[in-house]
């Protein structure tokens, strides 16, 4: 009996609690909900809401030109450059926390804008503030407004509007980047790589472009020529190398890159550094021999030759190869370059692995030098020459030839031409005297059987 009143409680207690929590979500779920403390409207926004700055713009002069605010003349600037913003203000009230900011928008890259320092101003007195904007080298050349804004610390704000254009000079030049290998140091008489990346800004095509990359201190350098770069392009020179000094002491070295263009009347100059890490020999006062021996003699030979001389290059195929083998006897490692001249009007050249080889002391290495033949190229021999250079010197120019031939293909092509015409004369002429002999012999049995009439014409009586 006890135990079914303590059953009969708990299911009453279980029922109170799924009513009250039934009515608590219904509260939650169903309660209702008011408006912040916030009034909303259906108006649109008001644009630059508040009361402007009591200062009022006089004059904007751009590197000292005036400028008017709403004119329709438009000041030309070249872009690369730093232009200077004046702006001559009158305060017609007291403002504190003032600030003045000159802006250029539209430049897919680079933020163009400069700003004041906040000033408190008084009333009835002139301020002139000086504002800088660099304009960067790759803006696009086009039509901008240089916005000149006045702010205070809460309020509207001010906005002038001055009409500009942005264009380039005509020969104008920069140097995007340059490539060092080794990037950050390099041994005492190993070879320094250099790629320099050039891009035109200017208005015209330029031509014979000179780019020098060299180390001064230690008097070594490395030159190379790009044959034209036109507007807005960049293009990247040759590896330039440049072979460190076995006897350079360690240090840092300055690196410079400069870029003449314009016919030589104008030059870009850019300078990095690079670590040259000596053999030590200078670090301790010795001559770098062991037990007070004297120094062995350092030989620096280099031993030249090349596979074959003389080629056939068959035209509309593929080229031939000319193996050059290169011998470094020194104790140092060597860069060696090669150039080929004279192939430009009949062949496509190609150098492997690289037109630079560096080779160690004691060691061999071989480069090939693949011709192809043009389609344009006429039959015939031609010479043209391999240049081997080190250190800025022409060790060994080897002359060689090649001798264009007509294609395999084009050959037998015309072989085929020619033997059907001779096939097909023959048959015609068969069939000429076959024809001929047919006449022939028609007419010769015409002729037998007029006579055998005749005869027997002859030899008939009449009764």
């Amino acid at each position: 009996m006890f135990k079914g009143k303590i059953r009969a409680a708990f299911v009453v207690f279980a029922i109170l609690a799924v009513l009250l929590a039934a009515t608590a979500v219904s509260a939650i779920e169903y309660e209702a909900r008011t408006d912040g403390n916030f009034t909303r409207n259906d108006q649109e926004d008001v644009l630059n809401q508040g009361t402007q700055p009591g200062l009022d713009v006089i004059w904007v002069k751009i590197n000292d030109d005036l400028v008017e605010n709403g004119d329709e003349v438009r000041l030309s600037v070249e872009r690369d450059q730093e232009i200077e913003v004046k702006v001559e203000m009158m305060a017609s009230q007291d403002v504190e926390g003032v600030a003045i900011e000159a802006e250029i928008f539209g430049d897919d890259h680079y933020q163009i804008d400069d700003q004041s320092e906040t000033f408190d101003a008084s009333n009835q007195t002139l301020y002139i503030k000086t504002l800088t904007l660099q304009l960067p080298d790759i803006m696009d050349q086009d039509n901008y407004d240089l916005r000149v804004s006045v702010a205070g610390r809460t309020g509207a704000v001010k906005v002038y509007n001055y009409l500009l254009k942005i264009d380039t000079q005509k020969h104008s030049m920069i140097i995007k980047d340059v490539t060092l290998n080794p990037q950050d140091s390099v041994k005492a008489g190993r070879a320094l790589l250099a790629v320099a990346r050039i891009r035109n800004v200017g208005q015209n095509t330029e031509e014979s472009v000179k780019v020098k990359v060299s180390i001064p201190e230690l008097g070594v350098s490395a030159v190379d020529y790009i044959d034209d770069i036109e507007s807005e392009d960049s293009v990247s020179t040759e590896e330039l190398y440049i072979r460190i000094p076995s006897d350079a002491k360690s240090g840092s070295y300055d690196v410079k890159v400069e870029v003449e263009y314009d016919e030589g009347f104008k030059t870009v100059k850019e300078s990095m550094q690079i670590d040259v890490e000596g053999d030590g020999s200078d670090s301790d006062g010795t001559d770098g021999t062991d037990n007070g021996q004297q120094p062995q003699p350092v030989t620096d030979k280099t031993t030249i030759t090349v596979g074959s001389q003389a080629q056939d290059l068959t035209r509309g195929e593929g080229g031939s190869i000319y193996p050059l083998t290169i011998s470094n006897e020194g104790s140092n490692s060597k860069t060696y370059k090669i150039s080929v001249a004279g192939t430009d009007t009949f062949a496509e050249v190609r150098v492997s692995p690289s037109t630079l080889v560096v080779v160690n002391g004691g060691e061999t290495e071989t480069v090939y030098v693949y011709l192809t033949a043009r389609e344009t190229a006429q039959v015939g021999a031609y010479t043209f020459s391999v240049d081997v250079s080190s250190n800025n010197q022409v060790l060994k120019q080897i002359p060689l030839n090649a001798n264009v031939v007509e294609g395999k293909t084009q050959a037998s092509g015309w072989d085929s031409v020619k033997k059907g015409l001779e096939i097909g004369l023959i048959i015609l002429i068969v069939l000429l005297v076959i024809l001929g002999l047919i006449i022939a012999f028609n007419k010769m049995k015409g002729s037998d059987e007029d006579e055998e009439e005749e005869g027997e014409v002859t030899g008939q009586t009449y009764y």
